[in-house]
């Protein structure tokens, strides 16, 4: 039986505060980024056009609000040097996981292309699937806290 007391909801409802802040002023740069993981593991065969125009986006700002509560209720029985290695180590797989499907995606679209202009390609900034990234790249940095909660549990049984 799990027992959530009311000063654990307001100490989540202030992390979601919090998350739903931080999502909106990282979405800008995490776009950045993955365009410029597009140029670079393109070997600069990639290039954007256009302006790019976005306003910010619900499923970006909902999954990063969740992000912290859920690491958090994960990690609550974590001391708290297990805790920031384990944050460590969940920063590092969203960032290799951005970069690994950045990667993929960016080579596969500059091997598809067939209207390339001298080898480049261009693109729209919008072409690209944000949020897929971003999703698939904090489930995936949640996996080794989710698998020390889960064998936790099972030893305590």
């Amino acid at each position: 039986m799990i027992k959530i007391r009311i000063n654990d909801l307001g100490f989540f409802f202030i992390l979601i505060c919090i998350g739903i802040f931080v999502a909106s002023n990282v979405e800008e740069p995490f776009r950045k980024m993955v365009r410029d993981l597009y140029i670079f593991s393109s070997d600069y065969k990639i290039m954007f056009t256009g302006k790019g125009f976005y306003f910010l986006n619900g499923y970006f700002i909902f999954e990063f609000a969740l992000f912290a509560p859920l690491f958090l209720y994960m990690s609550n029985k974590l001391r708290g040097n297990q805790r920031l290695i384990y944050f460590l180590i969940s920063m590092v797989l969203f960032f290799l996981t951005t970069f690994l499907i950045c990667y993929y995606d960016s080579n596969l679209k500059v091997i598809e292309c067939t209207a390339c202009k001298d080898g480049i390609l261009f693109i729209n900034k919008n072409s690209i699937k944000y949020n897929f990234i971003f999703s698939v790249s904090l489930i995936i940095s949640l996996i080794p806290v989710t698998i020390k909660k889960i064998s936790a549990s099972v030893a305590k049984k």
